[in-house]
């Protein structure tokens, strides 16, 4: 995974420009990972890690996007951008 203040950075990023959902998720689960790419770091999520999905309600602040996967860590840092004042 990349270093953590780049990530960080790279987070910040896409929310700012729309690319990541700066909203709460209207659904969210846990589990096995999906072998599907995280869409924080862009890394498979291997089904031996813990992969979160999180699913927004049509039209939700993305037109077209209402599900995404991520590591549990890369949703903390999600999470913790996305609420984070500037």
């Amino acid at each position: 995974m990349f270093e953590n203040a780049a990530l960080r950075r790279r987070t910040r990023e896409r929310l700012r420009i729309g690319t990541l959902p700066n909203r709460e998720p209207d659904h969210t689960w846990e589990g096995s990972g999906l072998a599907v790419d995280c869409a924080v770091c862009e890394k498979p999520i291997t089904d031996d890690e813990i992969g979160v999905e999180i699913q927004f309600a049509p039209p939700g602040n993305m037109p077209g996007l209402d599900r995404l996967h991520l590591h549990a860590a890369c949703f903390t840092l999600w999470e913790l951008e996305r609420t984070r004042s500037y």
